[in-house]
């Protein structure tokens, strides 16, 4: 493996406190390292952050973030496109694939996930820096992308709404919310992510039921989601798990804040953490 680097693009304080938020891309050659795959990295960072709040909740918990890019040099720019027939040497062997579930598109983009977990941890030796989010970032304008939940999202390095799609799937176990093949979902158990439900009274997201964030209208119940046009529900009309280039629902920012707060304590020098505070109906206690 090549030599490591990386930089820290945003330090809002101790990284054992805050989300850390790590990028490493692929295909990029040592000459594209600190002018294309920099400038990659700042338009996914700057879409995140600096949406005018589209992407909610990035810009109102920005500070809640460090950011840093995992640098890597391939021998070629670009990814494997097996169905042309093109091949690409590079150093966490980024290829496009049948997607799921039309597996008639290759439509999915990956790389070596254990090659980029090392390449991270080697880059970070040292540091006590350890990823919370985990963005792969590869050297084509190709649209494409898959997320692992508890792993790496991976998209191109220049379409920063598939970066935030795969994210929700990557850090927050959201499902796709788009529909196109048909049947219903037959007799699976309640899906395990909070964006969809076999239930069409939508009673897994009953607490959001009306509300409105004045750009993708009320929360309600819509048919069609996980794939599926029958018998599976979405929360809105049309999302950022459902169509690119819009925010995410209030379920998936919901998703999101509870994750974040799993990660870090907001309170960083305050005196009384860890202190217990009791009332009649619950304990609280400041920096659990």
């Amino acid at each position: 493996m090549s030599s490591l680097s990386y930089k820290t693009l945003v330090n809002n304080g101790p990284p054992n406190n805050r989300i850390n938020l790590v990028f490493i891309g692929d295909g990029y050659t040592q000459s594209e390292l600190d002018n294309k795959y920099l400038n990659d990295v700042n338009t996914n960072v700057n879409y995140l952050f600096k949406s005018g709040g589209l992407i909610e909740p990035f810009p109102s918990y920005a500070n809640y973030f460090n950011i840093y890019a995992v640098s890597i040099a391939s021998s070629e720019s670009g990814a494997d496109e097996p169905t042309k027939n093109v091949y690409k040497s590079t150093a966490l062997d980024a290829s496009f694939a049948w997607g799921f579930p039309d597996h008639t598109v290759d439509h999915s983009l990956f790389f070596n996930t254990k090659l980029a977990d090392y390449a991270v941890s080697t880059a970070f030796t040292g540091t006590g820096i350890i990823p919370d989010i985990k963005v792969g970032l590869v050297n084509t304008d190709r649209s494409g992308g898959t997320g692992e939940f508890g792993g790496w999202g991976v998209s191109p390095g220049t379409k920063p709404d598939i970066m935030a799609h795969e994210m929700g799937h990557s850090f927050i176990l959201l499902a796709d919310e788009y529909s196109h093949i048909g049947g219903s979902p037959g007799f699976f158990g309640e899906p395990i992510e909070v964006n969809v439900t076999w239930d069409k009274t939508g009673a897994k997201w009953s607490h959001w039921m009306g509300y409105d964030d004045g750009i993708l209208g009320p929360i309600g119940v819509f048919e069609g989601a996980k794939y599926k046009i029958k018998g599976a529900y979405r929360a809105t009309e049309t999302s950022m798990m459902k169509e690119s280039g819009q925010p995410f629902n209030a379920i998936g920012q919901e998703a999101f804040l509870l994750r974040l707060y799993r990660h870090i304590d907001h309170a960083d020098y305050y005196s009384l953490k860890g202190t217990n505070y009791k009332n009649s109906n619950n304990i609280y206690s400041i920096g659990d």
